[in-house]
């Protein structure tokens, strides 16, 4: 199992937007999208991760009525930053896995 990793978590929200917005052109409908993450996310597309975030998961949760699932450890100390409270704002449901 490999940690430390690159996560590139604003190209998969605007991936997300861009690929709900290409079905709305053709089936039009209520439109759902579960994210599976920690909310670690380190690469940015052009500038600041969390202002990216912010940006995608507002325009996410227009189109889409998001769920996350939260796939933090529990009972382990992490101190490298997290987007889970950018995430849970725009989420109508936050799940935490393992509990």
């Amino acid at each position: 199992m490999l940690s430390g990793g690159a996560t590139p978590m604003p190209a998969a929200l605007a991936y997300a937007v861009n690929l709900i917005k290409r079905l709305n052109l053709k089936l039009k409908g209520d439109y759902w999208a579960y994210l599976i993450t920690d909310g670690k996310a380190n690469v940015p597309l052009t500038g600041d991760v969390g202002e990216e975030v912010e940006r995608f998961m507002g325009e996410l949760s227009r189109l889409a009525r998001v769920v996350v699932y939260d796939t933090r450890p529990q009972l382990i100390y992490d101190p490298s930053i997290g987007h889970m409270d950018i995430l849970s704002r725009y989420a109508i449901d936050v799940v935490r896995v393992g509990e």
